[in-house]
């Protein structure tokens, strides 16, 4: 069993690379969920209690929301702020 649990957690973090690499490609979430909709084979492991899509979706969202903040930070940081006023 230790060896095909490692392989499941290989092929979740071959999901998250990809993921990784992917969200700088996608100008939007939904386009960030679309692209990785066609990985989502290699996401072998969710917990139980969760639903396949929800808890999906729930993490690319952290993901790209993570993405995001970090943005902003750097370009606040760098004076980059916008105002619309």
């Amino acid at each position: 069993m230790g060896k095909y649990k490692n392989y499941l957690m290989e092929q979740e973090d071959r999901y998250w690379e990809i993921a990784d690499k992917e969200i700088g490609n996608c100008e939007s979430l939904g386009e960030f969920m679309q692209t990785m909709d066609r990985y989502k084979d290699l996401l072998t492991f969710i917990p139980q209690d969760e639903d396949p899509e929800v808890y999906i979706e729930d993490m690319l969202s952290d993901m790209w929301s993570d993405k995001w903040a970090k943005y902003q930070e750097q370009a606040i940081g760098e004076g980059y702020e916008h105002n619309d006023y």
